[in-house]
């Protein structure tokens, strides 16, 4: 592993990428081997994006670089840098295999990263992160985001798009998991991704290319769990659902007595719109049992 900077940040930059080999044991323990002989960071000055990544190799923004004295840019420099190096397992070494599985490169890749960041920060860091991206998925998928994954459509994802894609991506996988974890901890995504980066690196999938199909076809054969519906809801389909609870005390049974109710705002703000219904594909009713931390709750009395 290498890192290279202008003149004069070498201080910083030693202080910017220290935890750079603790993210490369962890990626390459809880995964599989490194897919290639070497890593490279170079920091450069005016690059047109925040990072730019290529096999074995990334650029990045001088303003990524901080000193021992920061306290807030450590946590989005290291987050960025180790997403940047999961990107070598899936995004460079493994493909989508047509633009419709961007969702599921981007998400495993992000995915990655915050398991990452959980074994850095801790556990209430990680738990914040993700219930922050919970809300801000559920105020943008009211209605007007299509799903995450569209088959029919031949063409990469928009710029208008791509953002909240890669936003909910990660948290599907992160329901996804809680849902298989069910069947037990062997059953878990920590089981089925390292199955897949063997299979890239075993020279058994077809140019490397990852499929929606084939990789719920993995999970459906290592736990069992049938993802069809899982899938139709929140990779097919479109919208978050909200709960909302009443609590009150039956006093003739003596007992307290919870009422859940469902909400779909993004069915309820296209039900009267076939065009809509056909394009966006917003779900009317989630089940329940896929339904697992996924922090919507909202407690009415």
């Amino acid at each position: 592993m290498h890192a290279f900077c202008l003149p004069g940040l070498e201080a910083s930059l030693e202080c910017t990428v220290s935890f750079m080999r603790s993210a490369m044991t962890f990626f390459s323990t809880d995964f599989t081997a490194y897919p290639f002989g070497s890593h490279k960071l170079v920091f450069v000055d005016e690059l047109p994006t925040q990072r730019f990544d290529s096999s074995t190799l990334s650029l990045v923004s001088c303003s990524l670089l901080h000193d021992s004295s920061a306290i807030e840019q450590v946590y989005e420099t290291r987050l960025s840098l180790a997403h940047a190096l999961a990107c070598q397992w899936i995004g460079i070494n493994i493909i989508q295999k047509a633009w419709s599985d961007t969702w599921l490169v981007n998400g495993i890749g992000l995915y990655m990263t915050g398991l990452f960041t959980k074994r850095l920060f801790g556990t209430n860091e990680y738990l914040f992160r993700l219930k922050k991206d919970m809300d801000r998925v559920v105020k943008l998928d009211i209605g007007t985001q299509p799903p995450i994954c569209r088959p029919t459509f031949m063409e990469p994802p928009d710029s208008s798009s791509l953002p909240f894609i890669n936003l909910k991506s990660p948290i599907v996988l992160h329901v996804l998991d809680r849902r298989l974890g069910k069947s037990g901890a062997l059953h878990s995504l920590l089981r089925i991704i390292p199955k897949i980066f063997r299979s890239a690196l075993e020279g058994d999938m077809v140019e490397n290319a990852l499929s929606t199909q084939s990789f719920l076809r993995t999970c459906r054969k290592t736990s069992g769990f049938d993802p069809r519906t899982f899938a139709d809801q929140w990779i097919y389909g479109s919208g978050c659902p909200k709960f909302h609870f009443n609590i009150a005390f039956n006093k003739k049974k003596l007992v307290v007595e919870f009422t859940m109710k469902q909400e779909c705002p993004a069915f309820i703000a296209n039900q009267d719109d076939p065009v809509a219904l056909a394009l966006l594909k917003p779900v009317s009713f989630f089940d329940v049992s896929t339904v697992v931390y996924f922090g919507m709750s909202k407690m009415l009395k």
